[in-house]
């Protein structure tokens, strides 16, 4: 691949292990892209709070993706783009969630409040010290804006009740599989592949000389829309067949990375 001016990589299960680390050797890597005038950036599920020490680490200079594609933010941590939930579709999706024993995390764009349950403390650990972090009992719709909210069941059968259930009730947001058992209720706006588009746009890159790496089902929209897409050796079978190329390594041995330096001239 000779065209290449823009990579764009998701972060767990692609450029982090999963021990949360980065891919060892992919800050001299973007060093090197660096050196033939291709940029680098993210596009992540997570909240702008946990990401921000990785950004430190890879001393990115251009928009980052979060809360897949709900907001872009600049290199200064500024949101420059967001898609937040309509009010009516929040309250309809907080009293469904309740109706159906589901529990959930609700992110706005200063804190998250969240049900007491064993399936969210891990992600709700990795946010706190980072964003102030309330009881979901607390959350008032009049306060804030809500950008996404996760979402999880104790049974298969009633996430896909309680989905159908939302996407029937709700005009302009929608609840999808994310990651695993994991699901994200969002604006239909709030996409990666549609933030992808956004970035480009600013940066008058085409899409055709984009190259995106995921491993999951909220990088499926990035792989629509991107000129070439890489899904992570541990990527889902599904994710697999949307993508150009699968990875040679997984995400425990620097998959991006090697990637990387086997395809780009």
């Amino acid at each position: 691949m000779k065209d290449i001016a823009l990579v764009v990589c998701d972060m767990d299960g692609t450029l982090l292990n999963d021990k949360q680390e980065l891919d060892a050797n992919i800050r001299s890597m973007i060093e090197w892209l660096n050196q033939k005038q291709i940029h680098f950036t993210l596009a992540t599920g997570r909240n702008i709070h946990i990401v921000r020490p990785y950004l430190e680490q890879l001393k990115l200079s251009l928009p980052i993706i979060c809360n897949n594609g709900a907001n872009v933010y600049d290199s200064e941590g500024k949101c420059i783009m967001q898609y937040s939930i309509d009010p009516k579709d929040v309250q309809y999706a907080l009293k469904q969630c309740e109706l159906f024993h589901a529990a959930c995390i609700v992110y706005t764009t200063d804190a998250i409040y969240y049900d007491e349950n064993p399936k969210l403390d891990a992600i709700a650990r990795r946010l706190k010290g980072k964003v102030h972090a309330y009881p979901l009992a607390q959350f008032s719709l009049q306060s804030t804006d809500v950008m996404k909210m996760v979402v999880i069941h104790s049974y298969e059968e009633g996430m896909d009740d309680l989905m159908k259930t939302i996407n029937h009730g709700c005009t302009y947001a929608q609840l999808v599989r994310s990651e695993g058992d994991v699901h994200t209720f969002s604006s239909k706006d709030a996409t990666k592949g549609k933030a992808l588009s956004y970035v480009c746009e600013k940066l008058s890159i085409p899409m055709e000389q984009t190259l995106v790496f995921g491993d999951n089902y909220n990088d499926i929209s990035m792989f629509k829309q991107a000129g070439y897409s890489v899904a992570m050796l541990n990527a889902d079978a599904l994710v697999k067949k949307y993508a150009t190329f699968i990875s040679d390594e997984d995400n425990n041995h620097q998959g991006v990375s090697k990637f990387i330096l086997d395809r780009i001239k």
